[in-house]
């Protein structure tokens, strides 16, 4: 494993596999909640586990310094929260957008695994998420108030 944020090749060799199963354990919670999400099979806490899953997701690659998931994984959990306060349904295209960036992010944790160098994540994926974003959080923060 390589030395991230000050870790030692020592603890990455112990860190590293945890990350990887805790955050491929996270993205089977998050693919469910999505799948879930606006069905019949959506209960109060289905967008609840879509932000929590993404959220703890990114908490753990940015607290070991892998910053390229943790900045995917950041403008995803944007979209959660936002859904998660809103009583909007998330539309096709938004469920696709968010599908993919869980591909993406599998994508890259599969990386990380196998020591690939870390890429950027695309920019037009993070301002489409950030737009998505968006159009939710007003109607989210008049359901928080």
């Amino acid at each position: 494993m390589q030395e991230i944020n000050g870790f030692s090749e020592e603890d990455m060799a112990i860190l590293g596999p945890l990350f990887i199963q805790s955050s491929r354990e996270y993205l089977t919670e998050f693919r469910m909640a999505l799948k879930n999400l606006d069905t019949p099979d959506d209960d109060d806490s289905t967008r609840e586990i879509l932000h929590r899953a993404v959220h703890s997701l990114k908490g753990a690659a940015l607290q070991l310094g892998i910053v390229h998931i943790g900045q995917l994984a950041l403008a995803v959990e944007g979209v959660a929260k936002a859904l998660r306060y809103s009583s909007l349904p998330l539309d096709p295209d938004g469920r696709d957008l968010m599908s993919e960036s869980a591909d993406r992010l599998e994508a890259f944790i599969a990386g990380f695994e196998n020591e690939d160098s870390p890429q950027d994540p695309p920019a037009d994926l993070l301002s489409q998420l950030e737009a998505l974003s968006s159009r939710f959080a007003a109607e989210g923060e008049q359901k928080q108030a």
